[in-house]
């Protein structure tokens, strides 16, 4: 059973391209997911900036009563 494993594991003699393509593949995508939360965090932050100053720039609401 271990044999099978190591023979799976090597991939018919590929095993070092083909696991640093899933490592680069892995990080790539690690990379792209944090940088993705960041910049939404940031365009969070930004909106409630500009939504405050909208609210305080806007002329008080009368009622329509």
């Amino acid at each position: 059973m271990s044999g099978e494993v190591a023979e799976w594991a090597a991939m018919g003699g590929y095993a070092g391209w083909v696991w640093s393509a899933w490592g680069v593949t892995a990080l790539c995508v690690g990379a792209l997911t944090l940088l993705t939360l960041r910049r939404s965090a940031q365009a969070r932050a930004r909106l409630a900036a500009r939504e405050a100053e909208a609210k305080q720039a806007a002329p008080p609401r009368r009622d329509a009563s």
